[in-house]
C-alpha cells in the first residue's frame, strides 16, 4: 500500500511560538515550493523487536536515511532512534 501527500511551503517572517497565545500575531508568506511524502508499507513486515520499524529516505539531503521503531507500551506509544540505541 503506497500514500503520498503534498503541503505547500512557507516561510515565517514574525511571530514563532508567541503565535500560540491567541493574543499574538505573526506573518507568514506562501511559497510554490511544496513538500512531498511518500508512505510505503514493506511487503516483508519488518520490524526490531516489539515494535514497528519506520525508515525515512530523503532524496533531497543525499539520499540520508533515519530509521526509528514505534513501540507501544501501557504509557502509549514511543518512537525509538534505531541509530542510537
Amino acid at each position: 500500500m503506497i500514500s503520498a501527500v503534498s503541503a505547500p511551503g512557507k516561510v515565517l517572517i514574525a511571530g514563532g511560538y508567541l503565535i500560540l497565545d491567541p493574543a499574538q500575531i505573526g506573518l507568514v508568506i506562501a511559497l510554490s515550493a511544496r513538500i512531498y511524502c511518500v508512505i510505503e508499507v514493506d511487503d516483508d513486515g519488518a520490524s526490531h523487536g516489539d515494535g514497528a520499524a519506520i525508515t525515512v529516505t530523503s532524496p533531497q539531503f543525499l539520499n540520508a536515511q533515519w530509521k526509528y521503531q514505534v513501540v507501544s507500551s501501557s504509557d502509549g506509544l514511543r518512537v525509538e532512534d534505531l541509530y542510537s540505541l
